[in-house]
């Protein structure tokens, strides 16, 4: 059992940064033995190995998941709440390199209804979503395309089951060039079952779009906290209508012109759209103030589907056409060859367990997702999550690497994402007060950082080490050679630092976690030790003399 977890340990990492709702099935299986006795047994029983259905019952389900989807290294990306929720945020907080997209973003709210009438508002005061009658709980998962497509269900009462699939799209469908294209969300709004005796005769899918006003945070009691009153769109928006010969379709446009939702011509059903009577958020008339709504009115029959577009941020009219023209079932065709390119190098696996295959899958895919190219600089860079941690925390964001995409041989994709702290290393000061400048200190680049922790040295030389001696790429190896050595050289120097108040001979103190406090932390130290002694191993496997 010790040998299956630490073959599948890598698989972990990434998706737990992911927020996939795929880690519960996926953690429970493989290190579920070491947490839960199993079942009552006689001593002649042989142990059972549990497979991901029993596994996943020891754990109670996420509440308040959101999953990223997005195209690779692309500056923004979406996030769907496990209700359907989608949040389009191109500027997140703190983040200089977004900020010419400031106020651009929207949330669509999308809420399945009988009679076709706007949801009230529940008040002005803020609530958690988990506190809704949902309990923070959805019905996702992907569809077989090799597109990440996410879907979600809801199961009413009334005897339908409706569904919403999303996938990104750029133009071309090609790797990103600035980092910046026109990104764009293909949304399908489709009936799923019909139950013929209790199903009603009409039903409607509300589409709210409004200012985002989810917050997020790392306390489970205060995670996706609503706030009603901030909801109002902060602009007009207007629509304008359009047809395809009898069929009618919706441009949802800014002030400006520019486009901020399509609704592409029904083959059967309508659309109604409410304009938007705007009031300063967060004011007495703000909470009476008319919502900006899409009501989408299919006929109730299995099959029947409606499609719109999310451009990321509002998009100018000649490129929201293109991608209109193009369409649903063409966009997804497009995405489908471009997901469908794997490394010559990678690694095939295949388990009994549909879970823990759908995590290696969508995991290799998430951490390209949860990635970026810098239009300023060029750099790409993974990150360390999606709407939240969207910067880098180098140590835990290493994982990717020599826990996942190296070890299943997608080595092109570690090599492009770790070129950056080549370029950067020496630029950043170590966080302890008996730390100088070195031009050895690896590190996240100032655009990047959050929290410098001194384990990130070590970690990026364990990352860039481990990526040498498997991917045996000598091209890489001479790169980055000098770097490397450059890396153990500040290790060897900052463990002779004498006169600090810690223990000598190991490095001395200096920031190990988020409250910034200078220690000699075991995780500073461990990770330092494990970065010097695999880049000593390397230097001994191409012969370098300086390994001793």
């Amino acid at each position: 059992m010790r040998e299956r977890y630490l073959r599948y340990k890598s698989i972990i990492a990434c998706s737990i940064m992911c927020r996939s709702v795929l880690i519960s099935a996926l953690f429970a299986a493989v290190i579920g033995l070491s947490c839960r006795a199993l079942p009552d047994r006689t001593e002649t029983e042989p142990l059972a190995e549990p497979d991901a259905e029993l596994a996943a019952s020891w754990w109670p389900p996420h509440r308040n998941v959101w999953t990223p989807v997005g195209w690779k290294d692309h500056l923004f990306r979406f996030d769907v709440l496990y209700n359907g929720t989608v949040i389009a945020q191109p500027h997140p907080a703190g983040r200089e390199i977004t900020a010419n997209w400031a106020g651009q973003g929207v949330q669509l709210t999308i809420s399945p209804s009988e009679d076709g009438k706007i949801p009230e508002r529940q008040g002005r005061q803020p609530y958690q979503l988990s506190s809704t009658p949902d309990r923070g709980l959805g019905n996702q998962g992907w569809t077989a395309n090799p597109t990440p497509v996410l879907w979600t269900e809801w199961n009413l009462n009334a005897g339908l089951v409706l569904r919403k699939e999303i996938f990104a799209h750029i133009p071309g469908a090609g790797d990103v060039k600035s980092g910046v294209e026109p990104l764009y969300a293909w949304i399908r709004l489709s009936v799923r079952h019909v139950d013929e005796l209790r199903a009603p005769e009409n039903f409607s899918f509300i589409i709210h779009l409004g200012a985002i006003h989810i917050r997020k945070s790392m306390r489970q009691e205060d995670n996706l906290k609503v706030f009603p009153g901030r909801s109002a769109y902060p602009r007009k928006l207007v629509a304008e209508r359009f047809y395809d010969g009898t069929s009618q379709g919706y441009r949802i446009l800014e002030q400006d012109g520019r486009v901020r939702l399509v609704a592409l011509p029904l083959k059967s059903g309508s659309f109604t759209f409410t304009g938007c009577e705007q009031k300063p958020a967060d004011t007495p008339e703000s909470a009476g103030a008319k919502d900006c709504c899409l009501i989408v009115s299919l006929p109730v029959r299995k099959g029947a589907f409606a499609d719109l577009l999310l451009p990321m941020i509002p998009g100018e009219r000649e490129d929201a056409e293109a991608e209109m023209k193009l369409g649903f079932e063409s966009a997804l065709k497009e995405s489908d060859r471009y997901w469908s390119v794997i490394p010559e190098t990678a690694a095939r696996i295949e388990t009994p367990e549909k879970q823990i295959n759908q995590a290696i899958e969508k995991s290799l895919k998430f951490v390209q997702v949860i990635a970026e190219k810098n239009p300023e600089t060029g750099e790409y860079s993974f990150l360390s999550g999606s709407w939240q941690y969207d910067r880098l925390w180098p140590t835990p964001t290493s994982m990717t690497s020599h826990m996942l995409l190296d070890i299943l041989g997608y080595h092109s994709v570690v090599e492009k994402h770790i070129e950056i702290f080549r370029e950067n290393q020496g630029t950043i000061q170590p966080p302890g007060p008996s730390y100088r400048l070195h031009p050895g200190y690896l590190s996240s680049p100032k655009t990047l950082t959050s929290i410098d922790w001194l384990a990130d040295h070590g970690a990026i030389l364990y990352e860039v080490s481990k990526h040498a001696l498997l991917s045996g790429d000598q091209k890489f190896i001479e790169r980055w050679l000098e770097a490397i050595i450059r890396g153990c050289e500040f290790i060897k120097q900052a463990r002779a630092i004498r006169g600090h108040a810690g223990v000598a001979g190991v490095l001395p103190p200096a920031v190990a976690t988020d409250r910034k406090v200078a220690t000699q932390s075991v995780w500073n130290i461990g990770w330092n030790y494990k970065g010097l002694s695999t880049a000593v191993r390397l230097l001994k496997r191409i012969g370098n003399p300086r390994a001793e």
